[in-house]
């Protein structure tokens, strides 16, 4: 679901569910920010990869993620990023 730019749902990959879920936060910064700045995917509470949406954007995937989970994943990463303004 989303509320306004704020996203929260999941991914059917062959391997299983990710979750996806946007976020505010900057590492080292003490209030959130006012939009959504990254995204997060995560398998029961593991972080499988982070889509920035800061700048030009960026995807960055955990090494021990699968081959095929990085094709969803970076599937999803492009859609997320392609709906920022």
């Amino acid at each position: 679901w989303h509320k306004g730019a704020d996203i929260v749902g999941t991914l059917d990959a062959p391997g299983g569910r990710i979750d996806i879920a946007s976020t505010r936060q900057i590492e080292g910064v003490p209030m959130a920010m006012g939009a959504p700045v990254a995204y997060r995917f995560t398998r029961a509470g593991r972080l499988l990869a982070h889509a920035d949406v800061l700048n030009a954007g960026a995807v960055r995937m955990v090494a021990a993620t699968s081959d095929a989970e990085r094709d969803w994943i970076a599937a999803a990463a492009t859609a997320l990023l392609m709906r920022v303004d």
